[in-house]
């Protein structure tokens, strides 16, 4: 199942005994966990969280077994980077549908969930969701909507420098954007000032640099030499280059080009010219091609221990400037 029809779900008041949520965007694993166990109204003080090495089956199985103490029932949350295993799993939801009032949430964050998605199939009260990292114009979107929830004011320009400045990553731009919202109205100035960067090095003229097959050896001779973390900086070029190809496919079917219209938001005039110019320049297949091997790095940076990362990451980034 997908984000969109486990949503209509739970707007439909869907009680799920067993679930599982997994994938590559731990914003969205968590709001709809805490969606799903909502539904259940268990109190969050009855609920029992077990974080990552925290897993023991017999607790787990001793406590969906028992009979609440308040008659609310009961709800484990498993938060886990890999699957457990499959005997233990299976058992845990047997019980779960055995024992009423009793829910298990598996949030899963990673890939790691083909050996045991047969587990939640195998009942209409249980279900496994998939979630995607979201393209760039619904990441804005959502940050969007939390500025105007807690009634931040800070205008799209700024958001969306926000979200590139914390490298797309969703919940730290929504933890900058609380941390900043004591400011009467935030602006670029506060986002530079107060919020910690993810490089000194000028991720946009690096990524530009790369895709128009300029000299990159000093920005990237920089990136050997600061403290950032590799995957931000794989997640950052990835979503310039989803805008890229969604900028080079509305001109193909529109003929012409409107941040607006497209994102929602207007971008700078600059920015607007410069991203143009370049979306129609490059070759619809590259951009598949472009991606594959950020993905690819992407999951080794994400499954393997032993590695060099910072190599890996070059290595990447003058893979991509010898494809185009």
């Amino acid at each position: 199942m997908y984000k969109k029809e486990f949503e209509d779900r739970l707007k439909s008041g869907k009680i799920y005994k067993a679930l599982l949520l997994y994938g590559r965007e731990p914003f969205f694993i968590k709001e709809y966990s805490q969606k799903a166990a909502d539904l259940t109204n268990i109190p969050k003080e009855q609920r029992v969280i077990l974080y990552y090495d925290e897993f023991d089956f017999d607790r787990a199985k001793n406590y969906l077994s028992q009979p609440s103490l308040f008659g609310d029932g009961n709800l484990l949350i498993l938060k886990n980077d890999k699957a457990i295993p499959t005997k233990e799993l299976s058992k845990l939801i047997e019980i779960c549908l055995k024992t009423a009032g009793s829910h298990l949430i598996f949030e899963l964050y990673s890939d790691d969930a083909k050996k045991i998605l047969k587990q939640f199939s195998k009942n209409e009260d249980t279900a496994y969701v998939r979630f995607f990292k979201p393209k760039p114009y619904e990441a804005f979107a959502i940050l969007k909507q939390k500025a105007q929830n807690a009634r931040i004011e800070c205008d799209d320009q700024t958001l969306q420098y926000l979200l590139e400045f914390t490298g797309y990553e969703i919940e730290s731009a929504i933890k900058e954007l609380e941390k900043l919202s004591l400011r009467p109205k935030i602006t670029k100035s506060d986002i530079e000032e107060l919020v910690y960067p993810l490089s000194t090095v000028d991720l946009e003229t690096l990524f530009l640099d790369i895709l128009t097959k300029k000299e990159a050896a000093d920005s990237i001779y920089r990136l050997e030499n600061e403290e950032i973390n590799e995957m931000r900086v794989i997640l950052g070029l990835e979503n310039f280059l989803q805008q890229l190809f969604m900028i080079n496919a509305f001109v193909k079917l529109k003929g012409r080009f409107d941040s607006k219209e497209l994102f929602g938001y207007r971008l700078p005039i600059d920015v607007e010219k410069r991203r143009l110019s370049l979306a129609i320049k490059i070759k619809t297949e590259k951009f598949g091609d472009i991606l594959d091997l950020l993905q690819k790095c992407e999951l080794k940076l994400k499954s393997q221990t032993h590695i060099d990362r910072r190599s890996l990451m070059i290595s990447t980034l003058m893979k991509i400037q010898a494809l185009l």
